[in-house]
């Protein structure tokens, strides 16, 4: 595991993603946390060759 920030956030959209699919009453809180840990998977994903924070 290279960088556990992009593992962590990667991991939970998909979690909250793949949860979004059942029909239940927080299915919009599902997509909405979906929506914000991929962002947060974007902002902190960076290519392997960057050295850095």
């Amino acid at each position: 595991m290279k960088n556990w920030k992009t593992s962590l956030f990667g991991s939970l959209a998909a979690i909250c993603g793949a949860a979004a699919t059942v029909d239940t009453p927080y299915k919009s809180y599902f997509v909405l946390a979906a929506t914000v840990f991929g962002a947060a998977f974007a902002f902190f994903s960076k290519d392997s060759n960057v050295t850095g924070v």
